[in-house]
């Protein structure tokens, strides 16, 4: 019961981090936002890492 509370405290968290992210990215266009809010809602656990690796590729310009 206590495990289920904490990954929901954790996806709640990881999904405001996720989004705020998304909304503030200025290279994404609107289309590519909600694209991007539809895979966290549809498969979190996929979207969080195709995500992260995509956003250090771009800070490091590859």
């Amino acid at each position: 019961m206590y495990y289920f509370a904490g990954a929901a405290v954790i996806y709640v968290a990881l999904s405001i981090v996720f989004i705020a992210d998304v909304l503030r990215n200025d290279e994404l266009a609107t289309w590519g936002k909600a694209a991007w809010i539809a895979a966290l809602l549809l498969t979190p656990v996929f979207a969080w890492p195709v995500y992260g690796i995509m956003r250090l590729r771009q800070r490091r310009g590859l």
